[in-house]
């Protein structure tokens, strides 16, 4: 069985919820108005303070995993040298960053700044990096088992964390965020009420979450697990000497 992704999708895909998430609700009402932008680099013109220390980490965040999947999937970009390959891939996501920006700038709820740009850029640097970093180091140092999955079936490692996601999302009211304040009245909430309310909308959402799950287990899990049996191995081991035993000439005796 094949699997369903790779270094080069994931790039893909990523940009692809990086062009959504920054979007939405795709509010294009009116012509681009640079005078909504924040100029200023770390500065809130709009609130009239400085963005917040959760804002400026999940926009570095966000463009994490584009500049760690495309330093990976862009192997001509790595055979150059790390730098030039990390600087390449942080240029993408500055254009990348600049496009979904241009686009908030026609937006009534969205608020385009500098910053964006900045954060966007060092997550898209960082990413890189570690990409670099792995490719050097784990994946040709170590080779161990998780750098030779990585390397092998990124797909399955997303599933994982899809896994682990949905995993989270079940436990409702809870709400992962990176605003102390949020995340603070979400584990209050959880403690006093673990499951929370299920009207049948959400057992709808959850059934299909948990679909998810599992037909990506069924793509990207059972190849694996197939691909580990005992059978499989020695089946391989076993078919060279089968045709060794048969080529060599039969033994003569005296």
């Amino acid at each position: 069985m094949r699997t369903l992704f790779s270094a080069r999708t994931l790039f893909i895909l990523s940009g692809l919820f990086i062009f959504y998430a920054t979007t939405i609700p795709w509010d294009f009402s009116h012509a681009p108005a640079l005078d909504a932008v924040s100029w200023i680099p770390m500065w809130d013109s709009r609130r009239g303070r400085p963005p917040s220390i959760s804002d400026l980490v999940q926009n570095v965040v966000l463009f994490v995993p584009f500049g760690f999947f495309g330093a990976l999937s862009l192997a001509s970009l790595r055979r150059r040298g790390p730098i030039l390959a990390v600087a390449a891939i942080g240029l993408l996501g500055l254009l990348l960053s600049t496009v979904v920006e241009g686009l908030q700038t026609m937006s009534v709820l969205r608020s385009p700044s500098v910053s964006d740009l900045m954060t966007n850029f060092i997550g898209a640097l960082a990413g890189a990096a570690i990409a670099m970093a792995y490719a050097a180091r784990v994946e040709a140092g170590f080779g161990g088992p998780l750098a030779r999955l990585a390397r092998e079936r990124p797909g399955l490692l997303l599933w994982l964390v899809f896994v682990v996601v949905v995993s989270a999302g079940a436990l409702a009211p809870f709400v992962p965020s990176l605003d102390v304040g949020l995340l603070r009245a979400s584990v209050r909430r959880l403690l006093d009420h673990p499951w929370g309310p299920k009207p049948l909308a959400a057992l709808v959402s959850d059934a299909l979450a948990f679909g998810a799950v599992a037909f990506l287990g069924t793509r990207e899990l059972l190849p694996w697990l197939a691909s580990r049996r005992p059978e499989a191995t020695t089946g391989e081991r076993r078919e060279p000497a089968a045709r060794s035993s048969r080529c060599s000439p039969p033994s003569r005796s005296p």
